[in-house]
């Protein structure tokens, strides 16, 4: 019998029990899985697999939610113990940029130099929830780094929602949640193939590894992953068990309690994130969702959830807005249906329908907040221009310019010349006309700094 022992090592805070794990198959010569465990940066019984002696040689796969991954072959004949280390090669251009590993490739990124040019002039704005309507707020963007093929800055995000918009000619204007407390915000080139995918990503991290890959994983649908992270449900538990010291992670407990059905391990403690933080729109999200999961489903406080949730802004998670519309897909299908809801399910639909699938945080395209577009807009905030996206996806047009006067014409048969024109656009501006479209400098809109030479 030997005993295999599996370390990681990512930068992080160094709280103990925030440690980051990554999941790790075990296999044998001929590619069986001989086990699921976890490395993590210290030695510990639940990173240890025992071997059998009829094995003589196995390979560990250890992958990460970007998609990284390595593997080790491990010779076991005549070991009691062997220690095998991962992810522990230094693989980032820039060690300001190594805590984002877990979520970008940032061992490819290389590749993309000039990317991110100087020409690019890509904007930045932040927007806080304050007295039920958003604002634009001037954020400090003092501490920046930048390189041709990525740039990242620091934030301190208040406890308030906030979104960081960005944009620019090339970028669709899209917002990004962020969580509050010190924030690390990455700009790094999309490596997807996909002809659909945004130019840029956007990355956002809060000094812990190890909640930031276990809600990749959740967010990605593998549970498999997740379950090894979390060591479930108990570890999930534990998150959600510390809400007064770190609420955000205890969404993240409870989220992952929600999907699994480990309803059991929820306690009360929903109800105290909902109570005691009245500005996390996620523990809104949360409670509704475990009070609907309950045999006889308490709808009368459903419903106090739901409404507090539009009350807070927006679920700092995408996955908080995906469980926001499935409570309320489930009510309106149901005998308790309400005309009250209509309205809240139509504004999420809104959110959902111009997600911009950028990570675990909730991201959409829009031109303000409380206006999601599935259309992308570029340019800058005073020159806004919306994409033809079947010219830049490619798309083939279904009809053709005789079939589509012949489809007008019918539906504007009866009516005067005056009005069977085409409706008017809507002004892209919405009446957010800017200060420098005015001939001033907006303090809240940050511009990424050109390189230095």
């Amino acid at each position: 019998m030997t005993i295999l022992k599996f370390t990681v090592n990512f930068p992080g805070r160094g709280y103990y029990g925030e440690e980051p794990a990554v999941p790790v198959e075990v296999l044998d010569a001929d590619g069986a899985v001989l086990a699921r465990t976890v490395a993590i940066p210290y030695d510990d019984q639940k990173a240890t697999v025992d071997i059998p002696e009829n094995n003589r040689v196995v390979y560990a796969v250890a992958r990460l939610p970007s998609g990284e991954q390595q593997t080790r072959r491990v010779d076991i004949v005549g070991k009691v113990t062997e220690k095998v280390d991962f992810f522990t090669d230094y693989t980032s251009p820039n060690e300001w940029l190594y805590w984002s590993r877990p979520q970008l490739r940032i061992n490819e990124l290389s590749a993309a130099t000039g990317s991110i040019s100087d020409q690019e002039r890509m904007w930045f704005r932040l927007w806080r929830w304050s007295n039920r309507v958003w604002q634009a707020d001037k954020a400090n963007f003092d501490h920046v780094h930048r390189e041709s093929y990525a740039a990242q800055f620091d934030l301190k995000v208040p406890d308030n929602p906030c979104v960081l918009q960005l944009g620019s000619h090339r970028v669709p204007w899209r917002f990004v949640a962020l969580p509050p407390g010190d924030v690390q915000v990455a700009i790094a080139p999309n490596m997807s193939t996909d002809p659909r995918a945004h130019p840029v990503r956007v990355v956002v991290g809060r000094g812990m590894p190890q909640e930031e890959i276990f809600l990749a994983y959740l967010e990605k649908g593998n549970f498999t992953a997740a379950r090894e992270i979390a060591d479930a449900p108990r570890t999930a538990e534990k998150m959600l068990s510390g809400k007064y010291d770190n609420p955000v992670s205890a969404c993240i407990g409870a989220y992952f309690l929600l999907r699994t059905n480990k309803t059991d391990f929820l306690h009360d403690w929903p109800r105290n994130l909902f109570n005691d933080f009245q500005w996390l729109a996620d523990g809104a999200v949360i409670y509704a969702a475990q009070v609907l999961k309950k045999p006889k489903p308490q709808v009368d406080q459903a419903d106090i959830a739901l409404r507090a949730v539009f009350e807070r802004g927006l679920p700092v998670f995408r996955v908080g807005m995906v469980m926001l519309n499935e409570c309320l897909q489930l009510l309106q299908g149901s005998s308790f249906r309400s005309k009250e809801r209509e309205p809240w399910l139509s504004r999420v639909e809104r959110y959902l329908v111009a997600e911009a699938h950028d990570g675990a945080a909730l991201s959409f395209l829009g031109r303000s907040p409380e206006s999601p577009d599935p259309i992308p807009v570029t340019g800058l905030l005073d020159k806004p221009r919306r994409q033809n996206i079947f010219r830049d996806r490619d798309i083939q047009r279904t009809q053709d310019k005789s079939a589509r006067r012949l489809s007008e014409s019918a539906g504007n048969a009866g009516r005067t010349p005056k009005t069977a024109r085409r409706p008017r656009k809507p002004a892209l501006t919405d009446g957010l006309r800017t200060l420098e479209a005015m001939g001033e400098p907006d303090p809240t809109v940050f511009y990424l700094p050109p390189l230095k030479k």
